[in-house]
């Protein structure tokens, strides 16, 4: 009996069942959501807020022509970089039911910031093309004082 229990986990069974249980044990981790908190979700609007909040007075400083190219060009980086490290964090992430519309939410003004910030980044060097996305910084961090309202 154990010959033929030995016999018949060897050779090209053996690999297949390590492969098979490998994936059942991996797969189910993979593919779990993680579960967000109101106060995590909280804080990530605060961050994006901040974020808003500092690009309009990064906009300004670039506007008065306070800044080098390189600074400007760098922070502009940061900032873009930053946001959308914040909207990974959300990534795979899901709220109580009560709290699945703030999520939705929060993910959208994230994905408009990202995206103000990128325009920015492409338009660094035009002073003038900045303005108009000072107005809007101003407008975001306005909209997620509404969203974090529903929290």
């Amino acid at each position: 009996m154990h010959r033929a229990i030995r016999e018949r986990f060897t050779g090209l069974r053996m690999p297949g069942l390590v492969l098979l249980l490998t994936l059942f044990l991996v797969l189910p981790a993979c593919s779990r959501q993680r579960s967000i908190t109101r106060e995590e979700l909280c804080s990530h609007l605060v961050s994006a807020a901040s974020f808003a909040a500092e690009a309009e007075a990064f906009i300004g400083y670039v506007g008065a022509g306070r800044s080098t190219g390189a600074f400007a060009e760098g922070h502009a980086e940061y900032l873009a970089k930053e946001t959308s490290r914040l909207a990974e964090e959300l990534d795979g992430t899901r709220a109580e039911p009560a709290d699945a519309d703030t999520l939705a939410n929060c993910r959208q003004q994230i994905g408009e910031l990202i995206k103000e910030l990128e325009l920015v980044r492409s338009e660094i060097s035009v002073n003038d093309a900045l303005a108009p996305r000072k107005n809007r910084f101003q407008q975001i961090p306005k909209s997620i004082e509404k969203t974090k309202a529903n929290l």
